[in-house]
């Protein structure tokens, strides 16, 4: 099984922090992240980091399933046709999860992760920090052709739960903060803490 979702505690002034990266959006994904959330609180976290920094995305009914599991009751995204008219709504129930919460995103951060981020934005359920995201917020769906290919063909946006569409456009971050110029092309992977400055920024949001 692919591992889609990486966690991590991180203890600053006193307070436990769940710090979970979340590499993409598969339907493998919607456990995973669950499971992450469970740990976390378990070992006495009480506030949370969603890193999708460098996520491309992935399949929507994963977002939903996920957005569903962190919102209160409302809508998730609106599906939307070619002429802006919308077609489809998914919605929350009622359950949710109430902890303080920040989301890290980049310029890497597209399509689904965008959704992620816009759908806790709007319902001011946790801070954005980092860059501005990627800008994509259409879908493709897929024709078979009689030569056994595939084309895909853009053909729905899908907006926030209240939010414009962000299609390139993207997302802003409620506090901008870029890495240092010498980690700018290095994967994430490899940027230590001490000068990951966009994990830190969302550390020092979330203990101040």
């Amino acid at each position: 099984t692919p591992e889609t979702v990486m966690y991590s505690v991180i203890e600053e002034n006193g307070a436990k922090i769940g710090n979970i990266k979340i590499l993409q959006f598969d339907m493998i994904t919607v456990s995973q992240f669950k499971n992450a959330v469970e740990h976390l609180r378990a070992q006495g976290c009480e506030k949370l980091i969603f890193d999708v920094r460098d996520n491309p995305g992935g399949e929507l009914d994963s977002i939903v399933d996920i957005l569903d599991y962190l919102l209160p009751e409302g809508p998730i995204v609106r599906i939307l046709d070619a002429d802006k008219t919308e077609t489809e709504r998914y919605t929350s129930d009622k359950n949710e999860i109430d902890m303080p919460m920040a989301v890290l995103a980049n310029k890497n951060t597209a399509s689904a992760a965008e959704l992620f981020t816009s759908a806790l934005r709007d319902y001011e359920k946790a801070v954005i920090i980092g860059e501005k995201t990627y800008g994509k917020g259409c879908g493709q769906a897929a024709y078979r052709l009689s030569s056994g290919g595939y084309v895909w063909i853009t053909s729905f946006y899908y907006n926030p739960p209240f939010g414009d569409n962000y299609d390139g456009e993207g997302i802003y971050p409620n506090i901008e903060v870029s890495l240092p110029e010498e980690y700018k092309n290095t994967h994430l992977f490899l940027v230590p803490y001490e000068s990951d400055t966009q994990l830190r920024a969302a550390v020092a949001y979330l203990t101040k």
